[in-house]
C-alpha cells in the first residue's frame, strides 16, 4: 500500500504535497525551497529531513527533502526537489546482506545491527544469539568502527534510514 493511500498526514494531488499539520506543511515548503535554491547557488545537491505528524497517532513519517542536479542547459525555473517518505513503523531491514556489502560487516555484526535496528537492547540481542555481553559489545564496538558511528542510537537511524531498508517489490 502506498503512504498516501493511508490519508494519515500525508497527501499528494498531482504535483502537490500537502501535510497535515499546517506548521509541517510550511518547514516542507521551505525545505524545498531551500534545496533547490542551495543547488541553483552551489551547483551540487542538498538534503534536509523532517518528521510528518500522522492523525492516526502513529510513529511519524519521516522524510528526505533533496535537491536535483539540473541539467547544464537547464533553466533556473527546471530546477527540482524530491521528496522521499518512509514510515518508520513498517521499516524492515530487506536482508542482513545489504548490511554486509554496504558496511563490510560480518555476519554476526549484521545479525546483531539487524536485532538492535527492531528494537531491541543489547541484553536482549546477546541473550537471542546465545553470546556473553562481552562479545556483543565487542562486536558492537568493530560495528561501530565500520560505520563511522558512536552510539547505539545513531547507528539505528543510519541503518533505518539507508538503503539497506530499501525493498524489492
Amino acid at each position: 500500500m502506498q503512504l498516501t493511500e493511508l490519508n494519515d498526514g500525508l497527501q499528494v494531488d498531482g504535483e502537490t504535497t500537502r501535510l497535515w499539520e499546517s506548521q509541517e506543511n510550511t518547514l516542507l515548503r521551505k525545505l524545498i525551497d531551500d534545496a533547490i535554491c542551495s543547488c541553483l547557488k552551489e551547483g551540487t545537491p542538498s538534503a534536509q529531513v523532517m518528521s510528518i505528524s500522522r492523525p492516526s497517532g502513529k510513529r511519524p513519517f519521516v522524510a528526505l527533502i533533496s535537491s536535483l542536479l539540473r541539467p547544464v542547459e537547464a533553466s533556473p525555473r527546471d530546477a527540482v526537489a524530491a521528496i522521499f517518505v518512509g514510515d518508520a513503523a513498517d521499516v524492515k531491514l530487506a536482508g542482513r546482506e545489504a548490511l554486509v556489502g554496504l558496511y563490510s560487516l560480518t555476519r554476526a555484526e549484521a545479525e546483531l545491527v539487524g536485532l538492535l535496528a527492531a528494537g531491541n537492547s543489547l541484553d536482549q540481542v546477546a541473550s537471542a544469539r546465545g553470546i556473553t555481553m562481552n562479545t556483543a559489545r565487542s562486536q558492537l564496538k568493530q560495528v561501530f568502527a565500520k560505520t563511522d558511528t558512536k552510539r547505539q542510537g545513531e547507528l539505528v537511524q543510519l541503518v533505518l534510514s539507508g538503503v539497506a531498508t530499501i525493498r524489492p517489490h
